[in-house]
């Protein structure tokens, strides 16, 4: 089952651009929320993680078990290595 929480970065232009980002910790409890009531749906992280940092990987922590790569249509995204460097990073296997 897939569920969708955007947070949207803002990108001039758009009908979002004057958003104030969202705290990346308002994200991770979001995360670990969705987690706990949803436990056997697909978590995805999209392109708007490369603004998280450091934060990313407690995302993985917190639930996130999906991820799309690569660039998107507005913004550019990571890498499949970075992303693979990651998870192994936290112990994972791929």
């Amino acid at each position: 089952m897939f569920h969708s929480y955007k947070c949207l970065t803002p990108i001039p232009g758009t009908p979002f651009e004057n958003n104030e980002p969202i705290d990346p910790r308002e994200v991770l409890k979001t995360i670990a929320i969705y987690r706990f009531i949803m436990p056997d749906s697909y978590i995805r992280y999209g392109g708007g993680r490369v603004k998280l940092g450091e934060y990313a990987k407690q995302g993985l922590k917190a639930g996130v078990n999906a991820a799309l790569t690569g660039n998107f249509l507005t913004t550019t995204g990571t890498t499949i290595q970075s992303d693979k460097e990651m998870i192994e990073e936290l112990g994972y296997e791929l």
